[in-house]
């Protein structure tokens, strides 16, 4: 009768008890950087920093450590230190650089350094034009700027790039408060104009008045005769013509 399964050899086994050990004993064997990942992922940053560090010492290769790095002091509050990572990160990694600009703005935002947070968001935008994050993040930045045209531009612009965001009816409300502002603002400034269009007319008028004034009295005293008499008072004058005699 033959065998229903066929049996493997030694040597077609190997491999899968190789793959079977390296499952079992995974949680051992990860080393540092494996390990600060996942708690990065977990949202366990404190527990996360060390082992990154760890890792660089250990002459980890990987160029985006001090950009995990950068996250977790983010995440700590600790903005000073995240700075140094992602400033120290970004040169090395050039590839990735848009994310280390993108999160040196966030760095800069919750540190209300909103002019710095909108030239890091640009400077990703820059080396990563259709990276949503950094084009809503951007946007909010404008907003506390007072920026108002550039943020509207920036949230149709990221509606457009993730038009199944969780936030759109709250972005859409902002685009549509902004877009009145917009109106309103172009109203006043066209009430503005109107008003320093009438100033102006309104003193080139009365301007004009004044010198047609001056002209009609310039005229009219060419009519005016100079008295030809000097007085004295009393209705006295003296007439040059006398004669008078001495004694």
């Amino acid at each position: 009768m033959k065998r229903i399964c066929r049996i493997l050899s030694a040597r077609q086994l190997i491999p899968i008890i190789m793959y079977l050990l390296t499952a079992l004993t995974s949680g051992f064997t990860e080393d540092a950087l494996t390990q600060g990942k996942k708690l990065l992922l977990n949202n366990q940053p404190d527990k996360a920093v060390p082992l990154f560090y760890k890792a660089a010492a250990e002459g980890k290769s990987d160029p985006k450590i001090n950009l995990y790095l950068g996250v977790c002091y983010i995440s700590l509050g600790k903005y000073a230190e995240a700075e140094q990572q992602l400033l120290a990160g970004k040169s090395k990694d050039t590839a990735g650089a848009y994310l280390y600009s993108y999160n040196l703005g966030n760095v800069y935002f919750l540190q209300s350094r909103f002019t710095e947070a909108e030239e890091a968001y640009t400077a990703a935008l820059a080396a990563r034009r259709a990276y949503p994050p950094a084009v809503l993040n951007r946007a909010n930045t404008y907003i506390k700027l007072e920026q108002y045209p550039q943020a509207l531009e920036d949230y149709k612009f990221y509606l457009n790039l993730d038009p199944a965001t969780s936030q759109r009816q709250a972005i859409q409300r902002m685009v549509s408060l902004l877009e009145s502002e917009q109106r309103e603002a172009e109203m006043i400034r066209m009430q503005e104009e109107a008003r320093k269009l009438a100033e102006e007319a309104e003193r080139k008028a009365a301007e004009d008045r004044y010198k047609k004034l001056q002209d009609e009295i310039n005229a009219n005293l060419q009519s005016v005769d100079n008295a030809s008499s000097l007085s004295v008072g009393s209705d006295e004058t003296l007439d040059y013509s006398e004669d008078y005699n001495l004694e």
